[in-house]
């Protein structure tokens, strides 16, 4: 009887503003991604690049989360595990950073993550001229 095993999957925690142009980093893995969960609002350019396939919630009090980071969390989690893509798009009005509570929890579950920047060099440097 052969073994059975999933491979680990991973999260990206990607910070972005809700009109921001993705890197071309940040936009293939949405485009990869099996689990994309997001912030509201977030701007119908970015949907777009997310696969029919791909399973979307929105973070927060409404669309299947009552809107604890702990239940985001576990969500990620449980995806990740199971050997899935997991894209969490983050609101950009604060950096992802390493204090982020979802950060905290997939530090302690053993998830592997990354934080990755999602703003294309293009917006991040009319951002810096401001």
């Amino acid at each position: 009887m052969p073994n059975s095993f999933t491979l680990p999957g991973k999260v990206y925690l990607i910070g972005t503003e809700a009109s921001a142009d993705l890197s071309s980093y940040a936009a293939d893995l949405l485009r990869r991604a099996d689990l994309v969960i997001h912030d509201k609002p977030v701007s119908p350019e970015l949907l777009e690049l997310i696969p029919a396939r791909t399973a979307v919630r929105v973070a927060g009090n409404h669309a299947g989360f009552s809107g604890p980071a702990e239940e985001i969390s576990r969500e990620m989690i449980q995806a990740a595990l199971h050997g899935q893509i997991v894209v969490r798009l983050k609101d950009g009005s604060a950096p992802v950073s390493e204090n982020d509570s979802e950060v905290a929890a997939l530090r302690e579950a053993q998830v592997e993550f990354e934080i990755v920047s999602g703003a294309a060099a293009s917006a991040a440097a009319a951002g810096a001229a401001r």
